[in-house]
């Protein structure tokens, strides 16, 4: 029984002290050399890039620190965002 206990102690104390000291890896993003790394623009800053025609007008939805940068919107068959 003291070899059984002996032999467990010797397989569990390595995995032990490897859990202890690995460190999780950081995931790589796939997409970051396809992102500019830009800082976010103020709302009133955006608003003046935007050209719209005659009659259109664009609202504020979200800003900062809520949205960062977004990528992917969908509007719905009535225009909402």
């Amino acid at each position: 029984m003291r070899l059984l206990s002996v032999t467990a102690a010797s397989l569990v104390l390595p995995l032990l002290f490897f859990a202890a000291t690995a460190r999780p890896q950081q995931k790589r993003d796939p997409y970051a050399a396809h992102i500019a790394p830009t800082p976010p623009r103020s709302p009133e800053d955006e608003r003046k890039a935007f050209h719209l025609p005659p009659g259109f007008e664009a609202q504020l939805v979200a800003a900062d620190p809520d949205i960062k940068k977004p990528l992917n919107i969908a509007f719905d068959d009535q225009g909402r965002l």
